[in-house]
């Protein structure tokens, strides 16, 4: 900072062998009161290395200066496109809604706003809650237990720490209300299915008003300030996907064929020798399976899955950082699957067989690369 004539500095922390995207505060920049920032004629980048250590070679890409992110989404999310009969809207302006107060006098905080309109598209509202602390709306009471899951396109600014949680309210049968956290990233629009099984003993049957709670910081702990949360497309939906087979292929593989020792994949050649071998096991199993997204694209198909075996060639593979695998289940699967790679005991070192868990949404492809770490030992 030329301005004051001292110097002021930020350490960078990094994760090694993967890029690393950081923000840094300019404010929060302590040495020299970097405040103007009127007449900035250098920066320093500096590595500081231990003692003896040899220098890391480092890559960087996209330095930038950039203001204050919003305060208000600038964008609208995606539009729906569930078919009407799908879908029970409690706002939208892809649907007719059933809600009839989208700010009944609860005690509540916020102010709110169903008709924000944003820098994205003058055609979208946007229901606000300025000042959010809880907020519920009413609804003309409706059966909505034929419906799989809850969806809301939810925004709060970069930056925010709370945890906000949404429940319907069921006068019918079964448990009234169960408030359920909602995943989201700050800064942009997150579409979230919330299954119905998440809200754990409700039926829907008879749903006559939604609350949203944002009392909690992003720890659980409690929080009763307020903050701006900004919504769209609420409505409690049947799953879009209702194939038993996947439509579509996952994406290509883009990583270098001399980085990849691989046992199933259209991209790389291949070290399978067998992938049905008799072990007792169920499933039908297809190794050219082929989806109605790509017919140049085979898929693994194991129908009937219960477990299943594919024999290799014996490979080293010790130099490998992970496993990838692309699965695909139907939606509705509430199913968990774990995956080993079986290590030869003959000539091998170290734990034959680790079974690990393999996250998954059921109705998409799931890209997952599992850390080695994870197969302990």
């Amino acid at each position: 900072d030329n301005i004051s004539g001292t110097s002021t500095s930020n350490v960078l922390t990094t994760d090694l062998g993967t890029w690393t995207s950081i923000d840094i505060d300019l404010n929060e920049m302590a040495l020299g009161g970097l405040t103007t920032r009127a007449n900035i004629g250098q920066m320093v980048l500096e590595a500081t290395v231990a003692e003896g250590a040899a220098a890391p070679t480092v890559y960087f890409d996209n330095i930038y200066f950039f203001g204050a992110p919003p305060t208000s989404p600038l964008t609208v999310p995606p539009v729906p496109t569930l078919a009407a009969a799908d879908v029970i809207s409690i706002y939208s302006d892809s649907y007719t809604d059933i809600a009839t107060n989208y700010s009944p006098d609860w005690g509540q905080g916020p102010v709110v706003n169903p008709t924000f309109i944003t820098a994205g598209d003058a055609s979208n509202n946007v229901l606000a809650y300025t000042g959010f602390k809880f907020q519920g709306t009413e609804l003309t009471a409706t059966d909505a237990s034929s419906m799989d899951f809850l969806h809301i396109d939810v925004w709060v600014a970069a930056g925010t720490d709370r945890l906000l949680k949404v429940s319907p309210i069921n006068t019918g049968s079964g448990v009234g209300e169960v408030l359920t956290s909602v995943p989201l990233t700050p800064g942009a629009w997150n579409s979230i299915d919330i299954p119905k099984s998440d809200f754990a003993g409700m039926t829907w049957d008879n749903v006559s008003q939604l609350k949203f709670d944002g009392q909690f910081n992003g720890d659980g702990t409690a929080n009763t300030t307020g903050y701006d949360v900004y919504l769209d497309n609420i409505y409690f939906g049947k799953n879009a996907n209702t194939s038993l087979v996947p439509l579509t292929v996952p994406p290509a593989p883009t990583m270098a064929a001399a980085d990849v020792i691989s046992i199933y994949s259209d991209s790389y050649t291949d070290i399978a020798t067998n992938y049905s071998p008799n072990w007792g096991q169920d499933p039908v199993v297809n190794p050219t399976f082929i989806t109605a997204g790509d017919a140049s694209n085979n898929v693994l198909a194991y129908t009937g899955f219960t477990f299943q075996g594919t024999e290799l060639t014996a490979t080293d593979a010790s130099s490998m950082d992970f496993l990838h695998i692309d699965v695909w289940v139907a939606a509705g699967t509430d199913r968990l699957l774990e995956v080993s790679p079986i290590n030869n005991a003959t000539g091998g070192t170290g734990v034959a067989e680790v079974l690990v868990n393999v996250p998954l949404t059921p109705g998409a492809w799931n890209s997952i690369d599992i850390p080695k770490s994870d197969f302990a030992g």
